[in-house]
């Protein structure tokens, strides 16, 4: 069968990492805001181009979602994340609409093997508040709202900020079957994902410093 072969841009941003031991930051710099207004004109868009789609779901399990976070002196740390579901819309060969939930609450890390106890402790300290807060907010989204010129336009929430978020992926079609990949790079303290910061604390020593830009590769495959 003859591969049809888009370029989208598709985005989840998760910046998952931890500054390992010392002194928690204190202070409350308000980064990122909350837009009702995008995310209403995510939905009108995506209900503008109801015409003759075709809905791809993600398949959750065979999906990556690869996290990386650096430092600013030292090493950083990586792991993987899970999608709950995913779809995209697909109209005339473009993508129109979507959406995609993310278990905050399966954060991993790849640093350590299991049973290690700085494992556990890594995991717990990025899902605690000082990072995502998984137990008060489990869930990140994305929703789609339009392709226009090879780049992606939608929503992402993180920890009930929204902030719009733009990039392209390469993503390739064949009969029933859609693959895409790429990686999205977003600053986590728009997403009030403070701890660390050495835009946001100051008196932060080199050796305590997170850098606010995170990184998550994305490898997904999705079926009609």
């Amino acid at each position: 069968m003859k591969l049809r072969t888009l370029t989208i841009a598709l985005a989840l941003g998760l910046g998952l990492w931890s500054c390992g031991s010392g002194d928690k930051p204190s202070g409350d710099a308000d980064h990122g805001k909350t837009d009702s207004t995008m995310t209403s004109a995510s939905e009108e868009d995506t209900t503008a181009n109801m015409g003759d789609k075709e809905v791809y779901t993600a398949d959750v399990e065979a999906s990556e979602l690869i996290w990386k976070g650096t430092k600013k002196i030292g090493d950083g740390h990586a792991g993987t994340i899970k999608l709950s579901s995913g779809t995209l819309e697909v109209a005339e060969d473009k993508i129109v609409g979507g959406e995609f939930v993310v278990d905050m609450t399966s954060l991993e890390t790849t640093d350590f093997e299991e049973g290690d106890e700085k494992k556990g402790k890594l995991e717990g300290h990025l899902k605690s508040d000082d990072f995502f807060n998984a137990e008060k907010y489990p869930e990140a989204k994305l929703v789609i709202a339009s392709l226009e010129n090879d780049t992606l336009k939608g929503d992402l929430t993180i920890r009930d900020k929204t902030n719009p978020v733009a990039i392209p992926v390469s993503v390739s079609m064949e009969g029933d079957s859609l693959m895409g990949q790429g990686t999205l790079v977003i600053d986590r303290t728009a997403f009030d994902v403070k701890y660390g910061s050495g835009n946001i604390f100051k008196e932060l020593t080199q050796d305590k410093i997170i850098n606010d830009e995170m990184e998550l590769e994305i490898k997904l495959k999705a079926a009609k």
